[in-house]
């Protein structure tokens, strides 16, 4: 497992890894006021710009974000990390 420190974190270039991702207020008990698409990286949730909760089907079905933790493999860039 790789360990960044936390001030690191901002700016961190994420490449093809491996995430936990799910509703940030569901499963990850981000704060926030409605149901939003969220990732997990070394034990830290971050909500997702540019997608969705719903883009990947219905988050509060059966097996949605709002019901189940999920695997994806994700590329992007933490910024603004609150």
């Amino acid at each position: 497992a790789q360990t960044v420190p936390k001030k690191q974190l901002s700016n961190q270039l994420i490449n093809n890894q491996v995430v936990d991702i799910a509703c940030g207020e569901c499963q990850f008990k981000m704060k926030g006021k409605d149901c939003d698409l969220a990732v997990r990286i070394n034990g830290k949730s971050y909500f997702v710009d540019g997608k969705g909760i719903d883009d990947f089907g219905d988050a509060h079905g059966e097996h949605g974000f709002c019901n189940a933790v999920s695997k994806a493999e994700v590329s992007g860039k933490i910024v603004k990390n609150y």
